[in-house]
C-alpha cells in the first residue's frame, strides 16, 4: 500500500473507530463516577472500561504501523518525538542505533513509553532539561530518561499516569524504575534480550 494511503487509512481510523471507543470509554467513566451505581455493577462497568482501553490501544498501534514512514527506523522516531517537545525543555538524546535489535512491537512500546515519561516531565516536573539514551548490550535494551526537575516520589507513580509505563514494562518482561533525587528524576527500563519475545532474533 502507498504511503499516502497508508496515512489517509490511518487518519480514517483516527477520526471514526479510535474516537467511537474514546467517547464510549468517557461515557463509561461517567458512570463509574456517578454514585447511584451499585457495587456489582460499577466492577462490571470497570471491567468493561479495561477492555474499551485495550481496544483503544490496540487501534492506535494499528495507526502507528500504517502512519509510519515506510523504511523509518526506532532512531528516527524517537528523534521526531523528542524534537515535538524541544519548546518545552532542552532534550538531549543518545542513540545507539548501530547496536539496536528490537522487534517492531517493542519499538511501538518504546515510543509509547517515551512520549508518556516526556508528558508527566512537562506536566509535573518543571524541568528546563531532559537527557534521553538508548542502548542495547548482550543481554538487554537499556531506555534512560532524566530531567533537572522536582524529584517525583515512587508512591505518586500510579497517581501521575505512569502505571501504563509499569503495565506496558511488564508486556516485554522488562523492568522499570523511578528514582528521585534532589537534582531530578531519572526512569530506566532494562528489556531483556533473551526475553520470550524473542527480541534476539
Amino acid at each position: 500500500m502507498a504511503s499516502i494511503e497508508r496515512i489517509k487509512l490511518a487518519q480514517e481510523i483516527h477520526d471514526g473507530i479510535a474516537q467511537d471507543l474514546i467517547g464510549i470509554g468517557y461515557a463509561l467513566d461517567l458512570m463509574l463516577g456517578t454514585p447511584e451505581v451499585a457495587a456489582d455493577t460499577r466492577s462490571q462497568i470497570r471491567t468493561l472500561r479495561f477492555s474499551v482501553s485495550e481496544l483503544i490501544d490496540k487501534v492506535r498501534r494499528e495507526m502507528y504501523q500504517l502512519r509510519q514512514p515506510l523504511g523509518s527506523t526506532l532512531a528516527q522516531e524517537l528523534v521526531a518525538l523528542t524534537e515535538s517537545f524541544m519548546g518545552e525543555f532542552h532534550i538531549e538524546h543518545t542513540i545507539e542505533t548501530q547496536s539496536l535489535n528490537i522487534e517492531h512491537d517493542f519499538e511501538y512500546e518504546i515510543l509509547r513509553i517515551v512520549g508518556e515519561l516526556l508528558q508527566n516531565v512537562s506536566r509535573h516536573s518543571g524541568a528546563t532539561s531532559v537527557a534521553l539514551t538508548l542502548s542495547q548490550s548482550a543481554e538487554s535494551v537499556v531506555l534512560r530518561v532524566s530531567d533537572n526537575g522536582i524529584g517525583i516520589e515512587s508512591t505518586e507513580i500510579f497517581a501521575l499516569g505512569l502505571a501504563g509505563v509499569r503495565e506496558r514494562a511488564h508486556n516485554m518482561s522488562a523492568q522499570f524504575e523511578i528514582t528521585a533525587t534532589n537534582t531530578g528524576t531519572e526512569a530506566l527500563l532494562i528489556i531483556p534480550v533473551t526475553s520470550p519475545h524473542g527480541l534476539d532474533d
